[in-house]
This record gives C-alpha cells, structure tokens and sequence, in this order.
C-alpha cells in the first residue's frame, strides 16, 4: 500500500482561477490547475492505487499532477498513513498587542511613560516609529525613552532634511538602541546614499497592496485573522490612538490619559478590536484570491448591512484572470463581471471564462 502525504511544512489550498502551494522552508510558491487539488483532496487518506481505481476516468491526469507535487517537494509517498500530519492551526503569540506604528512629530508627546508602560504591559515586540519634522535631539530622546523597553524590532521612518540627518547621527542611533533593526527615508532626493549604514531604504510615498510573506507564523494568523489589523495599535501626530494608520474611527487621545489603564480598556474594548478577526477568508474578492494566506494588505474591510465585508478600493491584483494592474491583458474587475460594493456581491462565471479562454489561449499561441 502506498499512501499520497503532504510535507508538513508546506500548504496546499484552492482559489478561484488556480491553486497554490507554499513550501515554508525556501520560501516558494507553486501554482496548480484548482481541479486537481480537488481530485487529491476528495481522495485524502485512501492509497493511491484506490484513488486511481475510483477515478478511472482521470488517471492520466490524476498521475501527471502526483508527479508534479513529488517533483516539487510538495507530497511524497509513504507506505504509512499517518507519517506527517497536517499543519495545526494554533495561535503562535501570546501578545495581546504584536505591533504599535506611532507618528512623532515635533517631539509634542508628553505621555511617552504610558506608551512605554503599554508595551510592557502588553508584550508588545515589533514597532514602526515615523519621525515628522524632528530636529536631532528630539529624535534622540525618542529613541532613548525605549532603549530599556521590551521592543525587540523598531522600524524607523525619517523625512529626510538637509544637512540634518547623515550617516554619522544614523550610528548614533543604532548605538544608542540595539533594537533599530531598519531605517527608512519618506523623500530623500534623487540618487542619494548613506555610506557604510545597513538597513537603510527608500521609502516610496506611494501605498502599494499587497505585500506578500511567505511565512508559516503569517499563514497561521491568517486562518482566523486579519494579518494587518490584528493586534496593531497606532497613535498618531496629534496623539489619537486608532487601530491602524488608515482607520476611519478614533479611540481617544494620549494625552487625555490619566493612566495605562485608561488605555488597556481602549485596547481591549470590541469596538477597537472589531476587525481583527474578519481574515480574507471572509471578505469578497480577497477570499477568492490565491494569496490571500500570505498578503498583508493595508485596506480597512467595509460591512455591509445585510452582512459581508467588502474593500472599497480595488486590489492591483485581479485573481479571477490571475492578472497585475501593470500587465498586458488586465481587466479590472468591473470589466471581468464582477461587483463588490455596499449593496452586495455577484460574479459573472460566463464572462470571466470567455475573458480567460481568450487571455490564456492567446498568451499560449505567443508562447509558441
């Protein structure tokens, strides 16, 4: 008997126009034709030579994509049932708050002991710290409230002044707190560089979606969760405390705050917590689309009244013909039949299979 296994650290599953597999340990995605992963799973746990008795009429194709998967590391035969079991989808933090973005901007904090507070509190690691028109020393000070917090990963984000930041002042910050693990600039100018400094990018003004990871941790919080909004807490320029930066709906002010208490109830009131649990499985599009396990993806989810969550603005990315907004044969999604706003949610199946038939069949005889 020999029985058809998925290695344990990788993970197979269906989207509209095409199935994918991610192989954690390198990195990879593969992509496969949806039918025939539907063929494997509908005969999980039987041997392969039932599986192809009881699907006599697709054992050619059934066979090409066994050798497919096994050629790339995907599935492997094994004469035991049970050898490598399935991915556990457990919850892999224990921090009721995973990432604080906060704006400074002229050094006006005056509550920084609660934020510090906040991330004790609340095991917070990760941080992304944008610095508005902050003078040097402002910046310093900054930083040097959190050398001796918790944070193990702050992402700074400068706008870049003349004669202000250089290499030498970036040294001095990585020296004063060990935890700058990257440092950005919003509008340095054309061709610039910092000599000798690691970590250091240009950061583009423009906000693309989606940014994909392949990692087994964001594969597992996007089962349940939001992989953006989940567990991220945001103050801003004039101290307002929301979600994330692109959220509508304020939650009061630092500076309003009398204690850290007065913050936790904010954080873990259901209001503040209300979209960390609508994962892209539950919003339409994102849930037909085959990188919606890997995509951190900055746009706040709309509910509708009826029920289901819709974007406003619409993906780069069309999963219904599998296409980039910068590629030859993109159609938005207006045009492919499909519609998602605040009054519901239709795909028109036909006119997406004849967009495909003639995308793809005119791609192929090009190929040749």
């Amino acid at each position: 008997m020999s029985f058809l296994k998925k290695f344990t650290e990788t993970a197979v599953y269906n989207a509209y126009s095409r199935a994918i597999s991610i192989d954690f340990t390198i990195g990879k995605i593969y992509f496969f034709q949806p039918k025939l992963i539907d063929i494997i799973e509908s005969f999980w746990g039987i041997t392969i030579e039932q599986m192809m008795i009881e699907n006599r009429e697709n054992t050619i194709e059934l066979e090409s994509c066994i050798t497919e998967l096994i050629q790339k590391n995907i599935m492997f035969i094994s004469n035991k049932k049970d050898v490598f079991p399935d991915i556990i989808y457990n919850e892999l933090s224990y921090s009721e708050i995973e990432n604080i973005h906060i704006i400074f901007k002229n050094s006006k904090f005056k509550n920084l002991e609660i934020i510090v507070d906040c991330i004790d509190l609340f095991k917070i690691k990760a941080s992304k710290f944008n610095f508005k028109n902050c003078n040097k020393l402002e910046i310093v000070e900054i930083i040097q409230v959190f050398t001796h917090s918790k944070l193990e990963s702050i992402e700074c984000v400068f706008d870049y002044i003349l004669n202000e930041i250089d290499s030498f002042f970036l040294e001095e910050l990585i020296s004063i707190n060990g935890a700058i693990t990257s440092m950005k600039f919003a509008n340095l100018p054309e061709n610039f560089q910092f000599e000798n400094i690691l970590h250091v990018d240009l950061l583009s003004e423009d906000i693309h979606y989606p940014k994909f990871t392949t990692s087994f941790n964001l594969f597992t919080e996007s089962q349940k969760f939001n992989t953006y909004l989940n567990k991220k807490l945001f103050i801003g320029e004039n101290e307002e405390i929301k979600n994330a930066l692109e959220s509508d709906k304020i939650f009061g002010y630092l500076d309003k705050l009398d204690s850290i208490d007065d913050l936790k109830e904010i954080i873990k009131s259901s209001q503040f917590q209300k979209f960390w649990n609508i994962s892209k499985d539950l919003i339409d599009i994102c849930k037909d689309c085959e990188f919606r396990h890997i995509c951190v993806d900055n746009r706040i989810p709309h509910q509708r009244l009826q029920g289901g969550y819709y974007q406003i603005n619409e993906c780069n990315f069309n999963p219904y013909i599998t296409k980039w907004i910068n590629e030859e044969g993109y159609q938005s999604l207006q045009e492919c039949g499909v519609i998602s706003n605040e009054k519901g949610f239709s795909i028109d199946h036909e006119k997406i299979a004849k967009i495909n038939a003639l995308l793809w069949d005119e791609e192929e005889v090009e190929a040749e």
